[in-house]
């Protein structure tokens, strides 16, 4: 044999030992693929089963949400009847247009179910900043009108005078200096 032939047959020996490690390279990594594909998989599914877990843990955190906000609209807004057929409804703190339309809800439904001929809003600790939160003082007297309900409202003070006179049309009801006034002009 030649020389030529010699080296010729070692470098095919060495091409051959090459692609058998090649191969013997591929098929680990393709079992450490399967592995780590397996892993994958299994944190996928925990990471799955965990969004599932937080995804209920917050509709229930909206459902409480919900319920202590309607509570708190109750014990901030309470609805008190002073007399036998009269609403006092003191509004305290800042007010804006969907405070007033729950609170306007609830009034409704209450005046109209204990057969209310008077519904008095004291405003004296609210907070009434813009005219379209006063307007809807305004609409909460027009509905109770419709209701066969007289209204008045008692403790307006100095800005929130400011912000009614901004108004296209007055509250349509006697305006009282104090609570204890209106309630005597109830009778």
């Amino acid at each position: 044999m030649s020389d030529e032939c010699i080296a010729r047959g070692l470098a095919l020996a060495a091409r051959l030992e090459g692609d058998r490690t090649d191969a013997v390279a591929r098929e680990c990594d393709l079992d450490d693929a399967i592995v780590l594909l397996r892993e994958l998989a299994r944190a996928n599914a925990k990471l799955a089963a965990k969004a599932e877990l937080a995804e209920m843990l917050l509709e229930v955190k909206e459902e409480q949400f919900t319920t202590l906000s309607e509570l708190f609209a109750k014990v901030v807004h309470p609805v008190l009847e002073v007399k036998t057929d009269v609403l006092c409804a003191p509004l305290v703190g800042p007010i804006d247009a969907e405070t007033l339309q729950h609170f306007s809800d609830r009034i409704l439904v209450t005046a109209h179910a204990r057969r209310i001929r008077m519904v008095i809003i004291d405003l004296t600790a609210a907070t009434i900043a813009d005219a379209p939160s006063a307007l809807s003082i305004v609409n909460v007297f027009r509905a109770l009108r419709l209701l066969g309900v007289r209204g008045a409202v008692s403790g307006i003070n100095e800005s929130l005078a400011q912000v009614l006179t901004t108004l296209p049309e007055d509250l349509g009801v006697p305006i009282y200096r104090t609570l204890a006034t209106a309630l005597s002009a109830s009778t």
